[in-house]
C-alpha cells in the first residue's frame, strides 16, 4: 500500500505527526529502531523528572521541622528509586503504543534508509508513502580528546537509564542538561563537580539568572568555569580538569546533542547542515514532498517544540495551510531552584533595537512563597520601553516551569505590561510575582 506519511522516528516529533495525520483521516506508518517515545520519554524528559520528583521530597523532608513535623527516614532505598524512574517510563512508553494502536498507526521496527523522495526500506522491505517525514531526533556529542564508554565516562542519555548512584560525580557542561543532572546528583547525596568551559553556567539563559543558579549551586557543589576536561585516568578514576585532577566515581558528558540525519538524504538532495535539515514554517524540507521535525531540524530541542512542529507537518501532509509558530516558546530548566523563560533576555532585547525597561517580582516580598518557605526566586520581565510590550520574562524559583505557561503567552500575543498589571491575579499564589514585575516595569 502506499501510505499518506512514512515517518522515519517513533519519538515526539514522529508519533505525534502520524497521530495528526490519523486525526485528518489519512494512514501513516513508523519506522523506529529503538523505543517508541524517542529520548523524551526514554531517557530524557520523562526519567528526569522522575528522579527529581524524588530529589523534591527529600527537600521537603529536609525542611520538614520548620513546617512543624518530625519526620524520621531510613535514607534514600536506590534500586526502588530506579524501579520507580524505570515504571513510570514504561508507563508512558505503553501509553504512546496505545496511542499509535488506537489510530491505526502501523508500526515497523527497523532502521530505515530513505531510497527515494517517497521510498524508505526497512529490513530490506521497501515502504512507500505520499509523503516522507523525517523524525529520527538527535545524540549526545562527546568531546573530542574523552570518549564515551557508557560506564566511567557516560552521555546524558546513559545517566538517564543507569541504575548506579555514585558517590561523586563529575558533570561536563553547563547548559541545561548538565545543569540539570548536576541538581539531581547533588539532591541524591552525591559529590557534585560541575565544569563548563564558559565564564559562566547557563551561558544561553539571562544573566540575572544564569548568577542566581551559580549562587545556589555553590553552596551544594562545587563549579568550575573558564576549566576544560584535558583527559580522563579511568584506572584512577579521576578526570584532569585544566590541570588539576578530581576524583570521580562517573563522569557525565553534557556537552550538548546533534541531529541524527537518516542514510539517503543527500542522494535525494534533502538539505542539511551541522544544525539539523532545515525546514520552512510549514516544515516541508527542499523537496516538497519530505518534511522533518524535532530535534533533527534546527529549531529548539525541546519535546513541545517537537510537538508543534508535528501538528504542522501533520496537517499539512493531510493538505491544510498551517504554519508553525515558535513566537515566545518557553524553556524550563528542571534544577533546584527551577528556571522558567519565554521571549528575549535583556542583551537580546538591546540587540534587537528594543528600548529596554526591566520589571522584577521576588518571591521574598510573595505571600504564597513565604507560606511555601520559598524564599529564594524572582520574576523578571523584559518589556520594550516604546511600546510598553512584554518581550522577555524570566522566572527563577519554585514552580517556575509551571507559572512560565503565563509568560509565554504574554510574549507570543505581545501583550503589553499593563495588560498583565491589570489583570486581578489570585491571592496568595506565587503567580502574582509575574504581575508584580509587570507593575514594576510600567512604572
Amino acid at each position: 500500500m502506499v501510505y499518506d506519511a512514512v515517518i522515519l522516528g517513533g519519538g515526539p516529533a514522529g508519533y505525534e505527526t502520524a497521530l495528526w495525520v490519523s486525526s485528518r483521516g489519512g494512514k501513516a506508518a513508523v519506522i523506529e529502531s529503538g523505543e517508541l517515545g524517542g529520548v523524551c520519554t526514554n531517557r530524557g524528559c520523562i526519567p528526569t523528572k522522575t528522579l527529581g520528583a524524588t530529589c523534591d521530597i527529600i527537600e521537603q523532608i529536609a525542611k520538614a521541622k520548620r513546617y512543624g513535623i518530625d519526620v524520621q527516614t531510613q535514607g534514600l532505598n536506590a534500586d526502588e528509586l530506579f524501579r520507580r524512574r524505570d515504571r513510570v517510563a514504561l508507563t508512558m512508553r505503553k501509553g504512546v503504543e496505545k496511542l499509535l494502536q488506537d489510530a491505526k498507526v502501523d508500526v515497523m521496527r527497523g532502521v530505515g534508509k530513505v531510497e527515494s523522495e517517497t521510498e524508505v526500506t526497512v529490513n530490506n522491505d521497501t515502504v512507500e508513502g505520499r509523503t516522507l517525514v523525517i523524525a529520527t531526533g538527535s545524540k549526545p556529542v562527546g568531546l573530542p580528546n574523552v570518549e564515551l564508554d557508557h560506564e566511567f565516562v557516560v552521555s546524558g542519555d546513559d545517566a538517564a537509564a543507569s541504575s548506579k548512584l555514585p558517590k561523586k560525580v563529575v558533570v561536563v557542561g553547563a547548559g541545561f542538561i548538565g545543569c540539570e543532572y548536576a541538581s539531581i546528583y547533588s539532591r541524591l547525596g552525591c559529590g557534585v563537580t560541575l565544569v563548563e568551559a564558559l565564564p559562566k553556567i547557563l551561558p544561553l539563559e539571562d544573566e540575572d539568572v544564569s548568577d542566581a543558579l551559580f549562587e545556589a549551586f555553590s553552596k551544594t557543589m562545587k563549579v568550575v568555569t573558564n576549566a576544560k576536561v584535558e583527559s580522563v585516568d579511568r584506572e584512577k578514576k579521576a578526570v584532569n580538569v585544566s590541570g588539576e585532577w578530581i576524583q570521580a566515581d562517573m563522569v557525565v558528558l553534557a556537552t550538548g546533542r546533534v541531529p541524527v540525519i537518516p542514510r539517503g538524504l543527500d542522494e535525494i538532495n534533502v538539505l542539511h547542515d551541522k544544525k539539523g535539515v532545515k525546514v520552512d514554517s510549514m516544515m516541508r524540507t527542499s523537496v516538497d514532498n519530505i518534511y522533518a521535525v524535532g530535534d533533527v531540524t534546527a529549531l529548539p530541542k525541546l519535546a513541545h517544540a517537537a510537538y508543534a512542529g508535528a501538528e504542522a507537518a501533520g496537517r499539512n501532509i493531510m493538505g491544510d495551510k498551517f504554519e508553525a509558530d515558535f513566537i515566545g516558546i518557553p524553556w524550563c530548566i528542571f534544577t533546584s531552584p527551577e528556571i522558567g523563560r519565554a521571549g528575549f533576555t535583556e542583551p537580546e532585547a538591546r540587540e534587537a533595537g528594543r528600548e529596554v525597561r526591566v520589571g522584577r517580582g521576588d518571591y521574598m516580598a510573595n505571600g504564597k512563597a513565604r507560606c511555601m518557605g520559598e524564599r529564594i526566586g524572582f520574576c523578571k520581565v523584559v518589556v520594550d520601553g516604546r511600546t510598553d510590550e512584554v518581550v522577555g520574562v524570566h522566572i527563577f524559583g519554585a514552580h517556575a516551569s509551571d507559572l512560565i505557561g503565563e509568560a509565554a503567552l504574554a510574549v507570543r500575543m505581545r501583550l503589553k505590561a499593563q495588560d498583565i498589571a491589570k489583570t486581578i491575579h489570585p491571592h496568595p499564589t506565587l503567580s502574582e510575582v509575574f504581575k508584580e514585575a509587570c507593575e514594576k516595569a510600567t512604572g
